[in-house]
């Protein structure tokens, strides 16, 4: 695993703007990482598949094609895509759309408030790793080895010195910062703050479709009510 994800959900913070895995994360234990979450998001979609959601299908088509891409060739991922579209009515389609963009941020946000010390942690760990090392091959007399070390430090500073989570405003903003390296156009904290907002009105990890239908439709009441243009903040 020697580059970013690609924006199928994945632990996109565990990975830098170069591609390159964050903290020291060896493949293996990043291909663990997600199984686990495969396997979590699989489940999901199977459920969401018996309640009646046609999404689900070429959502896990994706989730295939990402595990196993030479298996699953991305024309099958987009025909899959193609095909639940024609389907559906284009307003279900939207709908259930903006319901997993909500759902999918809700996710990070909490994942990052969960492993945020684990992430800190390993970051402190790496530093007093790399500084213990300099040190011995300062003492080695290692000219090589201690350049290499030299230039990885500021980098290990860096990371070692990053929020990802200690409150709920600062996992909201490293989600964001996360989507915008994948993206095509930048995503705001505020953005996140309410996808976060939403989701966990309709429920939170029980927060199902027609849940966010209704508490969508509450919001743009609130909206309508108090004078509001409806912007789509809320969708």
């Amino acid at each position: 695993m020697s580059s970013k994800p690609d924006g199928g959900g994945e632990i996109l913070y565990l990975y830098g703007s170069d591609g390159q895995p964050l903290h020291g994360f060896s493949d293996a234990e990043l291909e663990r990482i997600e199984e686990v979450r495969f396997k979590r998001k699989l489940a999901a979609a199977m459920e969401r598949w018996q309640a009646g959601d046609l999404t689900a299908f070429s959502a896990m088509v994706r989730l295939f094609w990402h595990r196993s891409p030479e298996a699953f060739p991305l024309q099958l991922v987009k025909m899959s895509e193609k095909l639940v579209a024609l389907a559906m009515a284009e307003e279900e389609k939207n709908a259930r759309a903006d319901f997993a963009m909500h759902l999918e941020r809700w996710e990070m946000v909490v994942e990052l408030r969960e492993r945020h010390e684990e992430l800190t942690q390993r970051g402190r760990i790496n530093l007093e790793r790399a500084h213990a090392d300099l040190m011995a091959t300062i003492k080695a007399q290692n000219t090589e080895e201690c350049e290499r070390l030299l230039r990885l430090l500021p980098e290990l500073r860096e990371l070692a010195a990053v929020n990802y989570g200690s409150s709920l405003e600062q996992a909201q903003a490293t989600a964001a910062e996360a989507l915008s390296r994948i993206g095509p156009k930048n995503v705001e904290p505020r953005s996140i703050r309410e996808s976060y907002d939403i989701i966990r009105a309709a429920g939170g990890r029980d927060a199902s479709y027609e849940g966010f239908l209704v508490e969508r439709q509450r919001r743009r009441e609130l909206r309508r009510r108090r004078g509001q243009p409806l912007d789509g903040s809320e969708e």
